[in-house]
């Protein structure tokens, strides 16, 4: 890791204090804290700002607690405070981030960046205007196992790619579901689409970005499969995706299972062999072409004792990179924040990148309400 510029860290106000900020922020800032320390948290909840005050002056960041406030005005006008970062539900993201940038604050927000294509462009206008920096927290972006992955296709290692695919499977509990808002439509401005899809179109954009460009349509179903979610709010979603150069794609959302995830983050299929991202086994595993001079069709027409020997002969998958920890994304997300408003660089995930995957988002949306493959909005 390069050595950052020497400087004081930025002062930051963490504003929400819920399962997203006490699960992950609370863990990673003690991480940057060369970069950047958390002086305020801010919560309509006094008693939970105050709780996450107190778990981040135990966190190895040095000095007193922050300072806790109900209230953003008063969150907003403490000196110290320089970078605001947003933990809020979906829907208040926007509003809080305009009060932030009038304020001369730095932004970084919890994906999405807005519920909506509209409100995304007033806060990247804002932020231009104002001249302070907006970044997503995204930390997909910055995973080793998909940079690696994207450049393999990049090079050729795969031949000619063929389809990708992305999926989120499992059963969302525990302190996430806590507060009951992303179950509710009216709370969450959506469903898992909306939650979780800025993650794995991202993860679909970064892999096959660099060979077929943008997604540019998108045809999508959603259902509601758990009875204690609201009707509206989607846990349940299928989403296909189509790129400029004509590659297809596929994205798999469901929270409606107990069973546990047995397949990887995400897949790409090419004619010369295919990789796993984010395996059970593995970062990055790389399944090769079986056999020098094999078709691409395989061996179809083989014999059984043929087939057999072929299968025999195939080696195991390539670990092209072990077990990745996610905390090394989510520190490399922050701290390039924090490195763009210090003017140190220009951050990797701006608000324009979280406005194109909003805009996937968006347009899935509005496939699920017409039954018509829909066009991304650039």
């Amino acid at each position: 890791m390069t050595a950052d510029p020497p400087g004081q860290p930025l002062g930051v106000a963490l504003v929400g204090c819920g399962a997203v900020a006490r699960l992950q922020r609370a863990r990673i800032y003690p991480r940057v804290a060369r970069l950047g320390r958390v002086v305020a948290t801010c919560d309509r909840d006094l008693e939970r700002a105050r709780t996450l005050a107190g778990l981040l002056g135990e966190g190895g960041a040095g000095g007193e607690p922050p300072t806790a406030y109900a209230g953003l005005d008063e969150t907003l006008t403490d000196p110290r405070v320089q970078a605001v970062d947003i933990c809020t539900p979906h829907p208040s993201h926007a509003e809080v981030a305009l009060r932030a940038i009038a304020a001369g604050k730095h932004v970084l927000v919890e994906k999405p960046i807005a519920t909506t294509l509209e409100d995304g462009r007033r806060m990247i206008a804002a932020a231009r205007e104002a001249g302070v920096t907006l970044a997503v927290n995204e930390q997909v972006r910055f995973m080793e196992p998909v940079l690696r992955a994207r450049a393999m296709l990049a090079a050729g290692d795969l031949g000619r790619v063929a389809v990708v695919r992305a999926h989120r499977v499992g059963y969302l509990s525990g302190d996430y579901m806590a507060s009951g808002w992303r179950r509710d439509p009216s709370l969450a401005g959506g469903g898992m689409l909306l939650d979780q899809g800025p993650h794995y179109f991202h993860l679909l954009r970064r892999l096959a970005g660099a060979v077929a460009g943008e997604i540019t349509h998108v045809a999508a179903l959603g259902a509601t499969m758990r009875d204690d979610w609201q009707p509206g709010a989607e846990d349940t979603s299928v989403v296909i995706v189509r790129y400029a150069s004509g590659l297809l794609g596929e994205a798999l959302f469901c929270w409606a299972t107990r069973t546990p995830d047995t397949g990887a983050w995400a897949y790409a299929f090419g004619a010369e062999g295919s990789l796993e991202v984010f395996s059970r086994e593995a970062g990055l595993l790389w399944h090769r072409r079986a056999i020098r001079g094999e078709s691409s069709a395989g061996s179809a027409g083989a014999s059984p004792a043929g087939a057999a020997e072929q299968a025999a002969a195939r080696p195991g998958p390539e670990v092209v990179l072990p077990a990745h920890p996610i905390d090394d994304a989510l520190e490399a997300c922050l701290a390039d924040f924090l490195r763009a408003a210090r003017g140190d660089a220009t951050p990797q995930m701006p608000g324009e990148e979280g406005l194109r995957d909003l805009a996937v988002v968006e347009a899935a949306y509005r496939s699920i309400q017409t039954g018509r493959l829909e066009p991304v909005q650039s």
